[in-house]
């Protein structure tokens, strides 16, 4: 992977958490960064997910966003997950981070 991937140390640790110091590196050409999440809000859990592609010089390439009613965290992170990777699956083969 020519050193496209950093593995991300503590900085300190306690039993229960850890803190970690993150930092946006750029990719190594032919990759592309892939972020989705999905969220719940209220009582009622209105849910929605959404996720956005990226080149390996940050650029753009595809995004989406998905309203999904009432729903638990894990099935909107679920949703997100399914949109991007139907998406994805449709465009020329990269290597995702």
């Amino acid at each position: 992977m020519n050193n496209c991937c950093q593995q991300v140390t503590p900085l300190h640790r306690t039993r229960a958490s850890a803190n970690y110091l993150v930092r946006w590196s750029p990719l190594c050409d032919g990759w592309v960064k892939w972020n989705l999440d999905g969220s719940v809000q209220g009582r009622h859990q209105l849910a929605s997910s959404g996720s956005v592609l990226l080149d390996s010089s940050g650029r753009w390439l595809c995004g989406m966003v998905r309203n999904i009613g009432s729903a638990s965290v894990t099935c909107a992170e679920l949703w997100a997950f399914k949109d991007t990777t139907h998406v994805f699956t449709k465009r020329s083969p990269v290597c995702v981070l």
